[in-house]
């Protein structure tokens, strides 16, 4: 069945639609802070009796077996930064430190806050902290670390955080840290190895306006790639290889949580639990890496005007009484 509506209907709705919207912006008006509230958001990824085995012992030397091509390598990096020149006093734009199996990495926090704003408070031992610490202060920070050794179970922390209270104009801010785990080694016929670790991840991003931006991702990722003919990875743990590789990405470990379209509205993920990966390697040549990152990044546009909104409220409520003036003459 078709169904029609008269041109008075249409003419009536109109009328409505425009004194509401209309009334609304300005009842909008009264009520609008003097700031947009925030953007924020909040990466975290840590690992717990993370435990490498079968390549090399606690020392980092080579078990029988295994010949390492090249001396493994744990590399950590962080950076951070925040609209505003000059930058704040104290800030740490981020580095990158470096380390063994045996030893692990760390870096000093990266951080960075509001144009003239000093961090004595926010100074790296303060903010040496993997949950949220920047619900009420402005900036962004970066804070990663791997401890020894990972031969026997070490703990991987990893956090971006960002909070941007700039609303007079467009700007953003972002953060990230990486941890990668890197090793060339051949290996015997039937050697095995094993990744094994308990987790947690955190992501969670919130707006103050609509058009606002803020999103926070997690990812990790452990591969074994053959490098040689005939070389091959069998795998006996949760992760089926891929062309006699291995290539483990869990959805779990690598979220996202993302915020455009509704303020005040925070979408939080979390997760913990425990995984373990154990491979049989046939003799040849093999890349291993292991990788994880946090990010986050935040953008907001400039607030809209009282003055504009007020303006095309009153217009819109005017629209609405002369068509209901003229539909009652």
């Amino acid at each position: 069945m078709r169904q029609t509506v008269s041109s008075k209907a249409y003419w009536r709705s109109g009328t409505a639609l425009a004194g509401v919207v209309g009334a609304a912006l300005l009842a909008g008006i009264a009520s609008q802070p003097a700031h947009a509230a925030p953007a924020y958001a909040y990466a975290n990824i840590e690992f717990t009796n993370f435990t490498l085995s079968g390549l090399v012992d606690s020392s980092g030397n080579a078990l029988p077996g295994v010949t390492l091509l090249t001396t493994p390598v744990v590399t950590v990096t962080d950076s951070a930064n925040y609209p505003g020149v000059p930058p704040c006093t104290g800030c740490f734009a981020g580095g990158t430190g470096s380390g063994s199996l045996g030893s692990g990495a760390s870096e000093t926090q990266a951080y960075a806050g509001p144009a003239g704003a000093t961090i004595s408070a926010l100074s790296d031992t303060a903010l040496a902290s993997y949950t949220p610490q920047l619900t009420s202060l402005s900036g962004t920070r970066g804070e990663v670390n791997i401890s020894s050794p990972i031969a026997t179970g070490a703990t991987s922390l990893e956090t971006s955080e960002g909070r941007l209270t700039l609303n007079n104009g467009a700007a953003g801010s972002s953060t990230n840290t990486t941890t990668t785990i890197e090793a060339s080694f051949s290996v015997s016929a039937g050697t095995t190895v094993t990744l094994a670790f308990n987790y947690a991840v955190d992501t969670m991003a919130s707006v103050g306006k609509l058009g606002d931006n803020a999103n926070a991702n997690v990812t990790a990722q452990y591969q074994i790639i053959p490098q040689s003919l005939g070389a091959c990875v069998t795998g006996t743990g949760t992760v089926v290889p891929v062309a006699c590789g291995l290539n483990a990405k869990p959805d779990a470990l690598n979220p996202t949580a993302s915020q455009t379209l509704l303020p005040f509205f925070t979408p939080h993920y979390t997760a913990s639990g425990s995984m373990s990966f154990t491979d049989t390697l046939t003799a040849g040549q093999y890349e291993l890496e292991l990788t994880s990152t946090t990010t986050e990044s935040l953008t907001t546009i400039p607030a809209p005007e009282p003055v504009s909104l007020a303006l095309l409220g009153t217009g819109l409520v005017g629209v609405g009484m002369v068509r209901r003036r003229r539909r009652q003459g």
